[in-house]
């Protein structure tokens, strides 16, 4: 079923929170507009959340970075922590796009909608959400996504500042202090995405 929204929101939350209205499967998946999920990609990460532990909330996979314009691979993404997960998700959003998840229904039932205060980090807020409840990930050792890269995702450099801003909000509504989160490495990351390189290489060392 296709539901459309009178007007553009302006940003990812909102739409997903009307398909998460609407819904009514076990598991939640989601597709951005420009990425593409491949063969067997839901089949092989509900074997993992059916299946695994009983806490485990989510499941995401591996991902192909692809160039937009050329289609070509320039990369990959296949790093997740083992340890100390939320500690590191409170430093970066590792799990890169929302199309890499399957959810359960229920977390979204125990943890609520996503935070449309967000306009590009909606989904971090939501992973941290998760966790924060007690629910714990797993990784399915697969590349099942392709992740287009281009100069209009909500997570290029040209969106940095509202990056920031947005991770600010984060901090503000977690009360997040240096001993959850190592300001120096966004500020080294946010300096850098702005070319400002003697500012990142600062805060850089001060995170090393």
């Amino acid at each position: 079923r296709v539901y459309k929204t009178e007007s553009n929101s302006g940003a990812p939350a909102l739409p997903k929170n009307i398909g998460l209205h609407f819904s009514k499967g076990e598991y939640i998946a989601f597709l951005d507009h420009d990425d593409e999920w491949l063969p067997n990609k839901l089949r092989e990460q509900l074997e993992i959340i059916q299946y695994g532990k009983d806490n485990i909330g989510m499941v995401s996979c591996f991902l192909n970075l692809k160039n937009w314009h050329t289609n070509k691979i320039e990369s990959v993404h296949n790093k997740f922590p083992k340890k100390n997960k939320l500690q590191n998700l409170y430093q970066r959003n590792f799990f890169v796009t929302s199309s890499g998840m399957v959810v359960k229904r229920s977390v979204f039932e125990d943890v609520g909608l996503f935070d449309s205060r967000f306009k590009v980090s909606d989904d971090w807020d939501m992973w941290l959400r998760i966790m924060r409840a007690g629910y714990d990930f797993e990784i399915c050792p697969l590349y099942l996504v392709n992740y287009f890269i281009h100069q209009s995702n909500l997570s290029s450099t040209s969106n940095i500042d509202s990056q920031f801003e947005e991770f600010k909000l984060l901090q503000e509504k977690y009360n997040i202090d240096g001993k959850n989160i190592k300001d120096g490495w966004f500020l080294g990351y946010y300096y850098f995405k702005k070319g400002e390189y003697r500012k990142a290489f600062k805060y850089n060392i001060k995170n090393i």
